[in-house]
């Protein structure tokens, strides 16, 4: 165990996520947070590796000068047994690209009329007078802030006093429990854009009332709330929460500076109710709602804040969005998903013009119901889902010169998916490799090889130079399913033993000659393979010669050899 001062703890962590810090200096991510929190060390605030990767603007949170009573250094203990789930930064499958220059945004797609949902023959909510129960569920849709775009319902629950304060009672009102729920039971529960759903003794709390609000089929959330803002006689013109609708007024006020501004203060001088903390959520709002895009620049987390209207809206692909309606899977990373959408990858890269021959690709900005479900059929629910999503990118085994880059996040999107190209390359460079790998017969009928053996072959040609250990490849058992996919009814013992035949039906088909080599990892028996080529004729040819050589004290060269056997062979 090592001592840390402040300062070498602050330059560690603004330079690598913290997850990968905790990893270096033997410990876990929730111990070198403490840590951070007892020397007063800044951390970069969530989303900030995010920003770095997509080109958002980040700024540093200098280290101040320590208390009297605040520690100059801390011991780090072991290494924690168990992994810790954290928020993972944001990852490229290669070494990242340039970043693009914001550009002017596109025009937001219109909605089909022959596709757009038709209005159903529900009354609407202004046409007569709403009872108490009906007009407290819409103001409840009204002020909710932050909803997920893909959701499909919002749900809350009740007990007596929550239900009391929906309705704005009195603090002795003296209504039981059951003439409040019965209220409830007969609020209108059919609207155009969506149904309501009011449920009791759902909880362990046999008196409380759950609600929620089903969007229907075809529409989006933004048809919910401007249909819950019909019938309110103060109406917004941009749907949005009364909290947000003063922030927005503060935006475009002299009070805003249009410089970094503590979020206390903006809640104060925009008079918003309830807790500061919320400022975040309600910029998104405002940025989901409001044309055009507010720009939000966030210095830490919680603020502080610059928030602004530019005269150009930033971008950050040049061509796409794309969103290609595959249905892919992401709920768990499959083999099978992966290819599928590396090879509507590399057919669409062929295809698309890059006159500037850089651009960023849009691949996905996803931010309706309709469109997410043409591009994903699923994706992970619960906690870290934004995490298990990245995963799916983050392990597609992409051909060397391009790299994705992924962002997402709860609330009202977009989900962004990019594709650039890696330093050094360019996009007549990616066409060109793509083609040539086109032109050759694939492994299998290029050398006669097994399904298994071509795929094994084809993840040991596919590995870029970092990825090896000397001549080892990567540990093959953490591969076999995902990149390489071979799937098998072997006991997970016996994997070396299916492995040694494919090496020798490889060895005994191609010029390669690999070994497999027995490897000790965390304590686990695994193996990894030697990769060689086997040597040519030629090469046979000049090491006998060169041997011939030692024996009589002479030093041959190869390349002198190679010319004379070429001359001789030219001359016949």
């Amino acid at each position: 165990m090592e001592a840390i001062t402040r300062q070498e703890l602050y330059e560690k962590i603004w330079k690598h996520p913290l997850k990968q810090i905790a990893e270096e200096l033997g410990t876990n991510y929730i111990e070198l947070v403490r840590v951070c929190e007892n020397l007063n060390v800044p951390r970069p605030p969530q989303g900030h590796w995010h920003r770095l990767k997509l080109g958002l603007p980040i700024e540093s949170v200098p280290l101040q000068e320590p208390d009297p009573d605040t520690p100059k250094e801390a011991v780090l203990g072991k290494k924690a047994k168990e992994k810790t789930t954290t928020r993972p930064v944001l990852k490229e499958t290669q070494s990242p690209g340039k970043l693009a220059e914001p550009i002017l945004s596109a025009k937001p797609a219109q909605p089909n009329p022959a596709t757009a949902p038709k209005p159903t023959q529900s009354q609407d909510p202004s046409d007569s007078q709403a009872s108490p129960a009906t007009e407290a569920i819409l103001n409840r849709i009204r002020q909710t802030s932050s909803i997920d775009f893909w959701a499909d319902s919002l749900s809350w629950e009740f007990n007596q006093w929550s239900l009391a304060s929906l309705l704005k009672l009195p603090k002795e009102h003296g209504r039981s429990m059951k003439s409040l729920l019965s209220e409830f039971m007969k609020v209108r529960k059919e609207y155009d854009s969506f149904t309501v759903e009011t449920r009791t003794g759902v909880s362990r709390d046999p008196d409380s009332l759950q609600l929620s609000i089903r969007i229907k089929d075809g529409f989006e959330w933004r048809d919910v709330w401007e249909e819950a803002w019909k019938s309110t006689d103060v109406p917004s013109p941009h749907f949005l929460t009364d909290n947000a609708a003063k922030l927005l007024q503060w935006v475009r006020s002299e009070k805003n500076s249009r410089e970094f501004t503590d979020q206390n203060k903006i809640g104060r001088q925009a008079n918003l109710r309830g807790s500061y903390q919320e400022i975040a959520d309600l910029f998104k709002e405002i940025q989901a709602k409001v044309k055009p895009r507010l720009v939000v620049e966030e210095e830490g987390w919680g603020g502080p804040f610059k928030a602004y209207f530019a005269e150009v809206q930033p971008r950050y692909f040049d061509i796409g969005p794309l969103n290609p309606p595959l249905g892919l899977s992401l709920r768990e990373v499959e083999h099978g998903e992966l290819m599928r959408f590396k090879r509507w990858l590399y057919a669409e890269l062929q295809r698309i013009d890059f006159p500037r021959n850089n651009e960023f690709v849009g691949i996905f900005e996803v931010a309706d119901r309709r469109i997410v479900k043409a591009c994903f059929s699923d994706w992970p629910t619960g906690f870290s889902w934004d995490d298990k999503i990245r995963e799916f990118f983050d392990s597609l085994r992409l051909m060397p010169g391009i790299c994705i880059h992924c962002l997402f996040e709860s609330g009202p999107g977009p989900w962004l998916v990019t594709c650039s190209l890696s330093e050094g390359w360019t996009w007549s460079r990616v066409k060109e490799w793509l083609r040539e790998q086109q032109s050759m017969p694939p492994l299998r009928q290029r050398y006669g090889l097994s399904e298994h053996g071509a795929a094994l072959l084809e993840w040991i040609v596919g590995l870029r130079p970092e990825e090896y250990l000397g001549r080892l490849t990567p540990v093959v058992e953490d591969h076999i399913e995902l990149d390489i996919g071979v799937e098998m009814d072997w006991p997970e013992e016996n994997i070396p033993a299916y492995l040694a035949m494919l090496v020798e039906e490889i060895n005994e088909k191609t010029e390669f000659d690999l070994l497999l080599q027995s490897w000790q990892q965390h304590g686990n028996a695994e193996t990894r393979i030697r990769v060689k080529h086997k040597p040519s004729e030629m090469d046979s040819l000049v090491r006998a010669i060169q041997l011939f050589g030692l024996s009589r004290n002479k030093m041959l060269d190869a390349e002198p050899i190679k010319a004379a056997v070429d001359a001789l062979l030219s001359s016949c």
